[in-house]
């Protein structure tokens, strides 16, 4: 089952994801927070986190750009909702807060830009097509509705 599951990983990952960078917008990444492991039916489970994220590199095709004029601070709460229905029927949901600030230094003074509002919110359904009480090993699939 591992073997399958690295040859999944390896085929659906090109280079070019290999050698991504953040996007322009420096929030935090709403993926790798969605969803919790299974639970038993009628089981509530909630997380709250925080993410900062500081971007002060900036690159372009040819490399970094080594002005150090640049510098954007997201910090973002998330609250992450989930109940089980049945042991392998879930709904998950994850909500965010984001606040951002964006700095260009210039000679002659500072351009900055402070924002904050909700952030992205994903409702999820799941249905477990394995448990982990099996054989250690949890498979999801999963259908998000994103607002």
């Amino acid at each position: 089952m591992k073997k399958i599951f690295l040859i999944i990983l390896l085929v659906t990952i090109s280079d070019s994801a290999l050698f991504a960078q953040a996007c322009c917008s420096g929030g935090a990444a709403l993926s790798g927070n969605i969803g919790f492991a299974g639970s038993q039916s009628g089981s509530f489970q909630a997380d709250f986190s925080y993410d900062l994220n500081y971007l002060g590199t900036v690159k372009d095709e040819a490399g970094v750009l080594l002005d150090e004029s640049r510098r954007r601070i997201s910090h973002t709460l998330f609250l992450k909702t989930g109940y089980s229905i049945t042991d392998r029927i879930a709904i998950d949901a994850l909500f965010s807060f984001n606040s951002q600030l964006r700095q260009i230094y210039y000679v002659d003074g500072v351009d900055e830009v402070r924002t904050q509002d909700l952030g992205d919110a994903v409702i999820i359904g799941k249905f477990l097509l394995s448990t982990l009480a099996q054989n250690g090993i949890e498979i999801q699939l999963g259908a998000d509705h994103g607002t």
